[in-house]
Parts: C-alpha cells; sequence; structure tokens
C-alpha cells in the first residue's frame, strides 16, 4: 500500500512539473492570404529596419514573426482580451514576440548569432581596427511599438594572429 500511495504521489508531482509550457511556438509557418493581411498591420514592425542592411536570415524570421496569424493558435481566444507571446526559433536565431489580441506586434526581443554585419559596420570595426578580422557576430534587438523605439546591439569578437577583442556596438 506505501509504494502505491507513493508512486502515486511522485507521478502528481512530476506531471504538475511538465505542464508549465510556453503559450505557444512557431515551427514551420508558411505564408498564406491571411497572413498577408497580418503582415499589413505588422508593416511598422519590418519598415523600422533597414532591409538592406539586415542578413537574410533575419529577414526570413522577422516577415514569419510580422506574418503570424495568432487567430490560428490554440490559445487565441477571441473573447478576452490579451496579449499573447509567442517564441519563434530558427537555428541560432530567436525572437520572442508579444502581440495584442488583434494580432498587432506590441513587442519584440531578437536575438541572431553568427549573422552577416551590416557593410557600413563591419567597414568601421575593420579601419578602427587594422590587422584584425571579424569571428563571432551576435545582434541584439528590441522592438517596442508602444514607445515607438529600436534598439540594435552588435557584440562581435575581433581576431588577430595573437590577440581577441571583444566589441559592441549600439545603433
Amino acid at each position: 500500500m506505501k509504494t502505491y500511495l507513493m508512486i502515486c504521489l511522485c507521478i502528481g508531482i512530476l506531471h504538475t512539473t511538465t505542464a508549465q509550457n510556453d503559450i505557444a511556438a512557431v515551427t514551420n509557418l508558411k505564408l498564406t492570404k491571411a497572413s498577408s493581411k497580418t503582415m499589413k498591420a505588422n508593416a511598422n514592425y519590418l519598415n523600422s529596419i533597414d532591409t538592406e542592411a539586415m542578413a537574410e536570415r533575419a529577414l526570413k524570421l522577422r516577415t514569419l514573426v510580422a506574418a503570424y496569424n495568432l487567430k490560428t493558435s490554440d490559445e487565441y481566444d477571441a473573447k478576452e482580451k490579451s496579449v499573447y507571446t509567442v517564441n519563434f526559433k530558427e537555428g541560432q536565431n530567436k525572437v520572442i514576440a508579444t502581440y495584442d489580441n488583434n494580432g498587432n506586434i506590441l513587442q519584440c526581443k531578437e536575438v541572431y548569432k553568427d549573422i552577416r554585419l551590416p557593410l557600413s559596420v563591419s567597414q568601421k570595426l575593420i579601419k578602427e581596427n587594422p590587422g584584425y578580422h571579424i569571428g563571432n557576430t551576435m545582434c541584439k534587438i528590441d522592438y517596442n511599438t508602444q514607445s515607438a523605439t529600436k534598439t540594435i546591439n552588435y557584440k562581435v569578437e575581433l581576431l588577430n594572429d595573437t590577440d581577441r577583442k571583444v566589441v559592441r556596438l549600439t545603433i
């Protein structure tokens, strides 16, 4: 009897700890007509960054974030005014987006690793650090519609034969 009680107790504890999941995670998202309407609503998010300066991987992920149709999510409830947090992940790149009840982006936190730097940034780094070449890179973007702000932070590793530097830039 004691063993049955212990087994039930263990199952009960394990069951409650595995129930803590993210609201939504997105994989293999396809663009549809409904998502093109969502993209128009989130055009400010897409246009907040110069697309010519952004790497292709980041642009694709940002397009998926803007096109995400919240209303198709299982967690969406049209009757309840709420905000929804959705996690997007592609390889080493990650976006955490917060949407309002209508599917509009309120804020995004984006992290891109080993991403191509904009030409102006890489030229500036190489010019200011002769003899070094660019190693690992990381780009963090914070976007907020309510305060109308966007911050782009780059962390760049510069290498030469014997030395290593880490440079941080904010744009």
